[in-house]
């Protein structure tokens, strides 16, 4: 299972990882068979694991997730092959058929009763399992810090497995690690990448070369292609409020029962008060705070300029929590180096209940927010 956020990463990353992990077992089992010779003794099919990818979107909401999409037309993946998070009970089956959970780009599960199931995780992002999971519960971990998840996918693949890579698998985990590291802007260096990361693009560059020799894997043109898919302001402002305030969402809950929002734009606020009118926009965001149950909601804008990347901030909170809100304002600019930004004009309902920040570094990754926003210390009011 890939995380909640269902990017590029997670979903082709989830089904490389079980590509690879049935790939692995199949490769183990023949050893098995072949240093035991008993063959023609074993039930070959029935013996095998079976490694199914989960991608954590609802089936309908693939089609807002242009990149991903894309890369699986190319490859000529159907999406009537691939299974959702609304295909099924998650929780119900797995734990009804006492099945294994295999956790990506994430370690730390958001379905409850799923917890005591996690058996193995591969991630970049903050190493929470100590607190998290049972101190006796045996997890396989593979928790590191690089910009992609992919690359440690590609790292699997090199370190003695290069016999299961495939160029579709190359060209996945090529595109992918070129996105997450933002290109490797080198002002970025060992904040969206590090040598890991370039060390697996180019062997992967260099596998696909060596088959496809006529053909140019040129990692600019890749990048300018997929950003402006990803980042298309008129495809995401199209998608409706509803879409985008759930193509990527997170939820936190605190222990001081405090429920808060989490969504990412991939356009600049400006495009949604264009496309918008702050009537509609008002309507929307109310009626996601109550479907969620939420108290606050943190809006990330992260978009590309012709200058750098921006990111913006807007967050909103019910009338009744405002002090909540000026936690949420408090922690963020105390831990980031941000300013306020207006936008009271742009709201009605929400004018006295909202503040807006703007990323003045230009290099605040989401693996450097999204804990920032877990760790929020409402208890302290």
């Amino acid at each position: 299972m890939g995380n909640e956020s269902a990017d590029l990463d997670s979903n082709i990353g989830s089904m490389i990882y079980a590509y690879f992990k049935f790939c692995q077992a199949e490769k183990n089992y023949l050893n098995y068979l072949k240093e035991n010779s008993v063959y023609e003794q074993m039930d070959f099919e029935n013996l095998l694991n079976m490694y199914l990818p989960v991608i954590q979107c609802d089936r309908q909401d693939i089609n807002s997730r242009f990149e991903s999409l894309d890369l699986l037309e190319t490859h000529q993946i159907h999406v009537d092959d691939i299974i959702f998070k609304d295909d099924f009970n998650i929780q119900e089956v797995i734990t009804a058929s006492k099945l294994d959970v295999i956790l990506y780009d994430h370690n730390c599960t958001i379905y409850p009763t799923l917890k005591s199931r996690v058996v193995e995780i591969t991630d970049h992002h903050q190493d929470t399992t100590d607190q998290f999971y049972e101190k006796n519960q045996k997890i396989i971990k593979n928790i590191a810090t690089v910009g992609s998840a992919t690359t440690l996918l590609g790292e699997y693949f090199i370190q003695g497995n290069e016999d299961i890579l495939d160029p579709i698998i190359a060209d996945s985990i090529m595109k992918t690690i070129i996105v997450d590291s933002y290109n490797f802007d080198k002002k970025l260096e060992n904040i969206r990448w590090n040598n890991r990361d370039s060390t697996v693009l180019n062997y992967m560059t260099s596998y696909l070369q060596g088959i496809f020799p006529q053909q140019n894997f040129d990692k600019n043109e890749i990048f300018s292609k997929i950003e402006a898919l990803k980042f298309d302001v008129k495809k995401n402002s199209n998608l409706g409020i509803p879409k985008l305030l759930t193509k990527d969402y997170k939820q936190f809950n605190y222990q001081n029962n405090t429920n808060v929002g989490y969504s990412v734009f991939m356009i600049s606020p400006e495009a949604v008060f264009e496309t918008y009118s702050t009537e509609k926009l008002e309507q929307e965001i109310e009626i996601f705070f109550k479907n969620k149950n939420l108290d606050l909601l943190i809006l990330l804008f992260a978009y590309p300029t012709k200058e750098h990347f921006e990111r913006k901030f807007i967050s909103l909170s019910q009338k009744n929590r405002l002090d909540d809100l000026n936690q949420v304002k408090q922690h963020l600019c105390t831990s980031l180096k941000v300013t306020e930004v207006d936008y009271s004009k742009n709201f009605n309902n929400y004018k006295n209940y909202h503040h807006s920040f703007y990323d003045t570094t230009h290099t605040y990754t989401r693996k450097i927010i999204e804990p920032l926003i877990s760790k929020i210390p409402f208890s302290k009011l």
